[in-house]
Order: structure tokens, then C-alpha cells, then sequence
């Protein structure tokens, strides 16, 4: 009986230890876009680097939710959500990914930081975009 343990033992270890790179047992794993990564989003910049309540701009960095909706960017405190995710194409230190929104209304004149939250993980903090009259 300790003979034909072993080798299952052994098939339910080695399962175990491949499950995150590969399958077992024929059964196919995917990446689940809609599950948190845990990692903070980066932002590199932001285009255009100026403008007012209204525009839309792009930001640029990494570590965003696929999903455009699940980004949730603050600009000086007033938030708006990411109307579009893409990869960019080439990608450039520090700009894999981009996300586009609109600047929400309430914001106050002069410079903004922004922050973009992905599930609960907030972006670095030394990014600003300035506001415009």
C-alpha cells in the first residue's frame, strides 16, 4: 500500500508546484484580467501636460487594470474613471500601457497631483497635471 502512495503523493506534489506557470492533468490555466495583482500602478506622464475640466488626456506608465473601467484616476482629489485601456505600441521605458479619461469637473486651478487607483492599489505620487482656467 506505501508503494502506490508514494507515486501519487508525488503526482499531487508536482501538481501543486507547476499549477501558476503550466497545467496538470490536461486542464488549462488562464490569466484572469479581473483578479487584483497586488502590485501598485506606475505613472510615467501624463499628454497632454496641461488643460481644464472637459479635456481628455492620456496616461502613461504601467500596472493598470485591462479592464478601463477598474481605473479609477484622481485628479487633486476629484476623481474620474478610465474611459479606455491600451498597450503601447512601441513600449517605452516606463509607458507599457495607457489609459484615457476625461478631467473631471470640481477641479481647482493650478497643478493636480494624479494618482491612479486599480482595485485598492494607488499609483507613485509625483505626477502632476496642471490646470488651466
Amino acid at each position: 500500500m506505501r508503494i502506490l502512495l508514494f507515486p501519487i503523493l508525488l503526482f499531487i506534489i508536482h501538481c501543486s508546484l507547476v499549477t501558476a506557470f503550466s497545467s496538470c492533468g490536461g486542464v488549462s490555466l488562464e490569466f484572469d484580467s479581473t483578479v487584483p495583482m497586488q502590485l501598485s500602478p506606475y505613472v510615467h506622464r501624463i499628454d497632454p501636460a496641461n488643460g481644464k475640466a472637459g479635456d481628455t488626456v492620456t496616461i502613461l506608465g504601467f500596472g493598470f487594470s485591462a479592464e478601463a473601467g477598474s481605473n479609477i484616476i484622481s485628479f487633486g482629489g476629484e476623481e474620474a474613471v478610465a474611459a479606455s485601456y491600451a498597450e503601447v505600441s512601441p513600449a517605452v521605458e516606463g509607458e507599457l500601457e495607457s489609459l484615457t479619461a476625461t478631467v473631471p469637473d470640481g477641479v481647482s486651478v493650478g497643478d493636480a497631483p494624479v494618482y491612479v487607483t486599480v482595485f485598492s492599489n494607488t499609483s507613485n505620487a509625483n505626477v502632476s497635471f496642471t490646470i488651466n482656467e
